[in-house]
């Protein structure tokens, strides 16, 4: 399977997804996303599907809490 690639981020929306987020990306990851970015990929002005995959591990374990008795 190869990925395709197409036109990365500017810093300028980087910037802004990092803030909306309240994230801090890695040089390395700034620096490869300013370069290209996978096709079909998750986007980061996407604000509903960027969040929910942010909030996934915590309702992943929430939920084990609950019903697999995790705790």
């Amino acid at each position: 399977m190869t990925t395709r690639w197409t036109t990365g981020y500017s810093q300028a929306e980087l910037d802004d997804a990092q803030d909306r987020f309240g994230l801090v990306f890695p040089l390395d990851l700034v620096a490869l996303s300013k370069d290209r970015r996978a096709a079909g990929g998750h986007d980061w002005s996407d604000d509903v599907a960027i969040r929910r995959m942010l909030d996934w591990p915590f309702d992943g374990l929430l939920f084990d809490v609950e019903h697999n008795a995790l705790w």
